[in-house]
């Protein structure tokens, strides 16, 4: 019997660690995620330009994970996490410039049927970063925001592969 309440006992801190593992993670809805796509060629457009940065006379490519999405009457907010890297040639070698990851809050306004980015909202840096995150970002994907900070690279990828089509040459580390 007692064995019997230890395993229920053990199983229940089992299962509320697992759920508090996942908890940070937000899912958007098929809707959500529809228009994400939909406005993915508009949003890496505006990024790359408006985000991105070069400071070795290069070209800036950008990657993004939407985190949500919310549409307002003026049209609809992005909530993203950005990855910007420029990348230049040095000798006739494709590296690596200056780069930058951060969350970014798009803003998007309907005109008939299409979009327009009209701005972004990103975090300031040092000791009030973290407070306009949690102004600035749906409290649903903080968790999100956290874990990207804290998880490996896997921009580098995608990023290398848009600036060697685009060079016509292979990344050099």
């Amino acid at each position: 019997m007692l064995a019997g309440k230890f395993m229920i006992y053990l199983l229940t801190i089992i299962t509320l660690l697992i759920g508090c593992a996942n908890a940070h993670h937000y899912q958007m809805n098929n809707k959500q995620k529809e228009l994400a796509q939909s406005l993915a060629g508009l949003t890496d457009g505006y990024l790359t330009e408006n985000i991105g940065k070069t400071g070795f006379g290069g070209k800036a490519f950008c990657t993004y994970k939407a985190l949500d999405i919310e549409e307002t009457e003026q049209g609809v907010n992005e909530y993203l996490y950005v990855v910007c890297l420029e990348y230049y040639l040095n000798d006739g070698h494709l590296k690596m410039g200056t780069g930058l990851g951060l969350p970014v809050v798009l803003s998007l306004q309907k005109e008939n049927k299409t979009y327009k980015a009209v701005g972004h909202k990103i975090p300031r840096d040092g000791s009030q970063n973290w407070h306009d995150i949690e102004t600035l970002f749906p409290a649903r994907t903080h968790g999100d925001i956290q874990a990207i900070r804290d998880g490996p690279n896997f921009w580098r990828e995608e990023l290398e592969k848009k600036a060697s089509n685009y060079f016509q040459k292979p990344v050099e580390r």
